[in-house]
């Protein structure tokens, strides 16, 4: 009994344990997936929001600088002094060097002008103003210009150029990246009157990333500057220089040029680096503006985010489990109390099976103890008669009788009379019982017997309460309460 009793004793607990535990963990692990996917989503999402933000304000910084660089250009273009330089054909070294000194004032007020150019047709001269400046007839450092010059009606005014140009005569071969807006005046035949050049440096579009360099979104990323044709008018990391180069046949490159969408975020191989793709551009502009982040910088953040869900979650999980543990005790508790409480009872008496757990343990002890109890009450009832002569023959006869036995017995028995009252018996005997002894069997005598008792209280309860009683061999006695 006892290794039956140890076997079944804590299953049901391991089996409610187990489904509880397992319903906690898995409804955690589909929120910690869940977490896990959408907070490294958002990770993104809000590194590549900042890297929009940022592109945006270099972009607007752009448009305006464009805009500012045009109306100022066009300002220098009507000033006297300017004007004297490029219209000029007789003019004095003196006169030369005062203008140029007053437009090189005014350029300063600009810091984002790297240098400035005017020429006079008429007399094929050169101004070079800004660093180290040098007036040359005929012949010029910057020998991009002068075929541009040559060839007039491939200009546009107020237009950006982007050009490599020498930094000064003294330095023919260190370059500067700029953006050169030429502002011509040409003769009646269209040959090229006079022009003023204005150089802005390319640094000033990247300006307003020196108080982002902090931020998490820039970590070794690159910000190009393309035109529609995918040539790179310039770009941020200066030790990628891509300047001029035309990227058009860069996947990337191709799905942005391709898009009818002005702005967007996507994920491409960029010179086999996989990289976070974010560009913008706006209607009628002439640039787009691309961000190239390496994931490599940005898996940094995201795994840090990574690590923190995973961490909650395993908290959580362990938080869960232990949950479950005190939830199932505290669920088992009264199914505990229950299977003692009946193993107490059964003592040595077990089921004859195994049990999966405790409430089959249970329901087969309730289930015996329910049969055991029928059957009992099935021979009570068939034997009531029985007992009930054998006790009243007993209460007539013996003579140690406890008076709370027989008050008790009358009352479940259903007898008719008070013990207490006067009684009186009456005798009733069978005549030739030899020969009924002889020609009937026991059965057969017992049913006349049982007919005679009942036909005896038949006659005699009318009148008074009575019991009849087999008193053995040929006798029956009934005993009747006298009023």
């Amino acid at each position: 009994m006892k290794k039956r009793f140890l076997h079944t004793s804590q299953l049901y607990f391991y089996s409610m344990f187990t489904k509880i535990t397992f319903l906690l963990t898995l409804t955690m692990l589909v929120l910690i997936l869940f977490l896990y996917f959408n907070f490294t989503s958002y990770s993104i999402g809000l590194i590549n929001s900042a890297n929009q933000k940022l592109m945006n304000q270099i972009y607007q910084n752009a448009l305006q600088i464009n805009n500012s660089v045009r109306t100022y250009s066009t300002a220098i273009f009507n000033n006297p002094n300017t004007a004297k330089l490029m219209r000029s054909d007789d003019i004095s070294v003196l006169d030369e060097l005062n203008s140029m000194k007053t437009i090189d004032t005014t350029l300063e007020s600009a810091p984002f002008i790297h240098s400035s150019y005017v020429y006079n047709g008429k007399t094929n001269t050169y101004y070079a103003i800004g660093p180290n400046p040098v007036i040359r007839k005929g012949q010029f450092f910057d020998k991009e210009l002068v075929q541009i010059f040559k060839n007039p009606t491939s200009m546009l005014s107020h237009t950006p150029i982007p050009r490599k140009i020498p930094v000064s005569e003294l330095e023919p071969i260190k370059y500067e990246n700029v953006f050169s807006y030429i502002l011509p005046e040409y003769f009646p035949d269209k040959k090229l009157k006079n022009a003023l050049v204005i150089n802005v440096r390319m640094d000033w579009i990247f300006n307003s990333l020196a108080s982002y360099q902090e931020s998490d979104s820039l970590n070794g990323n690159n910000i190009l500057l393309m035109d529609h044709d995918g040539n790179v008018i310039t770009n941020s990391d200066q030790e990628k220089d891509l300047f001029l180069s035309n990227l058009s046949g860069e996947p990337l490159v191709s799905q942005i040029l391709s898009s009818s969408n002005t702005s967007g975020v996507f994920t491409s191989n960029f010179r086999g680096t996989s990289s976070i793709i974010t560009y913008i551009s706006y209607e009628n502009s002439p640039w787009i503006l691309v961000d190239i982040t390496p994931y490599k910088y940005i898996a940094g953040t995201v795994s840090k985010v990574k690590a923190i869900t995973i961490t909650i979650g395993l908290v959580m999980l362990i938080i869960c489990l232990i949950t479950g543990f005190l939830l199932s005790k505290n669920l088992y508790y009264p199914v505990r109390n229950l299977r003692q409480t009946i193993g107490r009872l059964q003592k040595n008496q077990s089921p004859n099976q195994e049990h999966n757990n405790e409430f089959e343990y249970i329901t087969d002890s309730i289930q015996t103890t329910h049969y055991q109890l029928t059957s009992l009450e099935d021979f009570r009832k068939a034997n009531l008669f029985e007992l009930k002569q054998n006790y009243l023959k007993h209460l007539l006869l013996s003579k140690n009788v406890k008076e709370v036995d027989y008050e008790t017995f009358f009352r479940h028995h259903n007898v008719h009379f008070d013990p207490k009252s006067s009684i009186a018996l009456i005798l009733f005997k069978i005549d030739h019982y030899a020969v009924f002894h002889a020609n009937f069997s026991s059965n057969d005598q017992s049913l006349l017997k049982y007919s005679l008792l009942n036909i005896a209280n038949e006659i005699v309860l009318p009148s008074y309460q009575c019991e009849s009683i087999d008193a053995g061999r040929d006798q029956v006695v009934t005993l009747l309460m006298w009023k």
